[in-house]
C-alpha cells in the first residue's frame, strides 16, 4: 500500500466539548488512519463497512480484517478556580478489537458487518487527588455490531442502509458505592458513495441511539441498602461528507467535514429509586447525583493524502 501523509485540522472547542471528543475512539483500521480519517468519498478496505458502509459494494469478493489498536490515553485534572494544584490520572492501557467482513454477492450488492468500540472512557483518579470523596474510577465501554446491505443504483454510484446494536456498560467506583449497570442501544446507519472520473463523493451517517443503563448500586455497609440504580444516555449521532481527487494514479487527496451532536447528552444521572426500595436509617432524601455537562456540537476537518 503506497505510503500514506495525512494532516488532520481540528476546530478549536470548549474544554466541554473537548471532553466530549474523549469518548470517541475511531481508530479502528490502519488504512483510515493512513488517510487521517478522511474516507467518507473512498475507502477501498473491509472498514468501508463502519466508516461508509456504500463503500462495500465496490469490494471484489469476500474479505475479512481484524484489527487491534492500542491506545494510551493521557488526562489530568484542574480545578477551574485554580485553587488547587493539577492532577495527573493514571494512564490506562485500552486495547480495542475490530471486526470487518465484506461480501459482494451479485454485481449490484453487497453485504458488510462490523464490529468494534466506537466510544469508551477509562478515568483511574490518584489516591490523593482534591476529588476522592467523589470519585475514584470510571470506565464506560459502548461497542457496536453493525450489519450493512449496500446498492450500486448507477454506474459507479451506490447507497447503504444498516441498524446497530450497542451493548454497552459502565462502572463508577466512589469511597462508599460502586455502580454497575449495562444497556443494549438500537440505531441506524446510512451511506452514500458516488464515484465519477477521477472524483469521489461520499456521505455518511449513523444515528443517535438511546442507553437505557439498568444496573446496581453497592453501598458500603452502614451507608444504603444496595439497590437498583437506572440511567438514560442519548449517545450522538455522527454525519461525514467527503470529496476526493485521484491527482494521479499514485496519488489520492480527500477532505472530509464531520458533526457529532454531543449536545445529546445533557446530563449524566444515577437515579437512585425513592419508594420501591427502603434505605438505611429511613432516609427520607435518597442520594441524586446529576451532573451537568453542557457538552456543545463537535465539527472536525480532516484532509488526508494517500
Amino acid at each position: 500500500r503506497a505510503l500514506a501523509i495525512l494532516l488532520t485540522l481540528a476546530v478549536l472547542a470548549p474544554a466541554s466539548s473537548v471532553f466530549a471528543a474523549g469518548l470517541t475512539l475511531r481508530h479502528h483500521s490502519a488504512a483510515a488512519q493512513g488517510r487521517g480519517l478522511a474516507i467518507a468519498a473512498k475507502l477501498d478496505d473491509p472498514s468501508t463497512t463502519f466508516f461508509n458502509p456504500a463503500g462495500i459494494v465496490f469490494l471484489d469478493g469476500v474479505q475479512a480484517q481484524v484489527n487491534g489498536t492500542t491506545v494510551v490515553p493521557g488526562f489530568a485534572w484542574q480545578d477551574p478556580d485554580g485553587e488547587e494544584e493539577d492532577a495527573a490520572l493514571v494512564d490506562p492501557l485500552l486495547v480495542m478489537p475490530a471486526v470487518y467482513l465484506t461480501a459482494r454477492l451479485m454485481d449490484k450488492v453487497a453485504l458488510g458487518l462490523s464490529a468494534n468500540v466506537p466510544y469508551g472512557l477509562k478515568l483511574q483518579y490518584p489516591d490523593d487527588w482534591p476529588g476522592n470523596a467523589f470519585v475514584q474510577q470510571t470506565e464506560l465501554v459502548i461497542p457496536m455490531i453493525n450489519p450493512n446491505v449496500s446498492f450500486e443504483i448507477a454506474d459507479g454510484v451506490a447507497i447503504a442502509i444498516g441498524a446497530f446494536l450497542s451493548p454497552s456498560t459502565v462502572e463508577i467506583v466512589r469511597p462508599t458505592v460502586t455502580l454497575n449497570a449495562s444497556a443494549v442501544g438500537v440505531g441506524g446507519t446510512f451511506g452514500v458513495q458516488a464515484h465519477v472520473d477521477r472524483w469521489h463523493m461520499g456521505l455518511a451517517y449513523q444515528s443517535r441511539f438511546k442507553l437505557g443503563f439498568e444496573g446496581d448500586a453497592d453501598f458500603v455497609e452502614g451507608f444504603f441498602a444496595d439497590q437498583p440504580v437506572p440511567s438514560d444516555i442519548i449517545m450522538p449521532d455522527v454525519a461525514s461528507l467527503g470529496v476526493g481527487y485521484d491527482v494521479t494514479e499514485k496519488l489520492y487527496v480527500e477532505v472530509d467535514i464531520n458533526h457529532t451532536g454531543w449536545s445529546s447528552i445533557d446530563e449524566l444521572a444515577m437515579k437512585f429509586p425513592e419508594a420501591e426500595i427502603p434505605l438505611l436509617n429511613d432516609n427520607p432524601n435518597p442520594p441524586q447525583n446529576p451532573a451537568p455537562l453542557r457538552w456543545e456540537d463537535a465539527f472536525c476537518y480532516r484532509l488526508g493524502l494517500q
